[in-house]
């Protein structure tokens, strides 16, 4: 996983990205919103 700042976006190998599962994106997307909810609780 590579996180670009000048673009502002995340991009995946595409090696990973074909082997990810539906379970996967759940963790990633659960993952996701715990970090928002952790950033926005500091602010």
């Amino acid at each position: 996983m590579y996180y670009s700042r000048d673009l502002g976006e995340l991009s995946l190998n595409h090696t990973l990205l074909a082997r990810m599962s539906n379970a996967d994106w759940e963790r990633v997307r659960a993952q996701m919103r715990a970090d928002l909810e952790d950033y926005y609780a500091r602010v």
